[in-house]
């Protein structure tokens, strides 16, 4: 609501094409991104392969893999269905490597996100 009271569009986006729900994603702003979901904001990412689940999963990867990134991700593959690419399997990759408990809870909900060992980690640069 506070979004909306501050003038924002809660269905656009910005000149890149990211919506509000990918900038709440990529913060992992748990109450955020579920109270967009409640206002079917568009799912739209910057058309390069980072959408709202490959934020979440960045963010997931890259630091202790908290229940609030597990609870993102189900929202948003519950939500949103999204198609999932090479870029969400080479973050899971990550998460697999480095939190295989939390790994295997993710896909036990979402089997799309499984990874095998043909699937490349994520280039650093």
């Amino acid at each position: 609501k506070a979004l909306v009271d501050a003038g924002y569009d809660v269905y656009g986006h910005d000149n890149r094409g990211k919506s509000l729900l990918y900038y709440a994603a990529t913060k992992a702003n748990t109450e955020t991104v579920a109270w967009l979901i409640q206002q079917n904001a568009p799912y739209e990412g910057d058309g390069q392969g980072r959408d709202p689940l490959y934020q979440v999963l960045k963010h997931a990867s890259g630091g202790q893999i908290a229940e609030q990134s597990k609870l993102l991700i189900d929202q948003l593959m519950t939500s949103y269905q999204p198609t999932v690419t090479r870029f969400h399997k080479q973050r899971m990759a990550v998460v697999k490597l480095r939190y295989p408990e939390q790994y295997q809870q993710l896909i036990d909900l979402h089997p799309a996100l499984t990874v095998d060992e043909t699937t490349e980690l994520p280039v650093v640069w």
